[in-house]
């Protein structure tokens, strides 16, 4: 039979190098910006619920926003110091995505502003091979000419 799981009481604290996004997610200070339901991946981790998949709807938390008036105001209401724009996938209606981060920025300058995308996650996926590639010595280029490769 098996035990109960122990209660996590705290959240640990960050690591040195962790990415400032995810210590505005531990953190509870990040506003998540649902832009889309549009997404063709079918990733199976992807928590997206039915009634927000292929929506046109815009979240800024679990709040339904009309426009960006109200994103912001959610943004001052929970002082976020970030936000992670995500849906669906982002990259899928780039101009709404374009259009967040400009409204973003105006309003709430300086904050980090990052996109949840599994086009993201791909890139990131093949740096990392292609990187520890390097490592092994298996492809004789540096990490700085990986990354301009990529960027291209």
């Amino acid at each position: 039979m098996l035990g109960s799981l122990p209660m996590a009481t705290e959240i640990s604290p960050s690591e040195d190098g962790e990415a400032e996004g995810c210590v505005q997610c531990q953190k509870g200070s990040k506003l998540v910006l649902f832009v889309t339901g549009k997404c063709h991946w079918g990733c199976d981790y992807c928590p997206l619920s039915d009634n927000r998949r292929e929506s046109p709807d815009m979240f800024a938390n679990e709040r339904r926003c009309q426009d960006w008036s109200e994103v912001i105001e959610e943004a001052r209401a929970m002082n976020a110091t970030g936000t992670g724009i995500t849906g669906g996938d982002p990259m899928l209606d780039m101009e709404k995505s374009l259009e967040a981060i400009k409204q973003l920025k105006s309003a709430l300058v300086p904050r980090t502003i990052f996109i949840c995308t599994p086009l993201y996650r791909l890139i990131l996926l093949t740096a990392c091979v292609l990187r520890t590639l390097v490592w092994m010595k298996s492809v004789s280029t540096s990490w700085m000419e990986v990354l301009k490769d990529i960027s291209k």
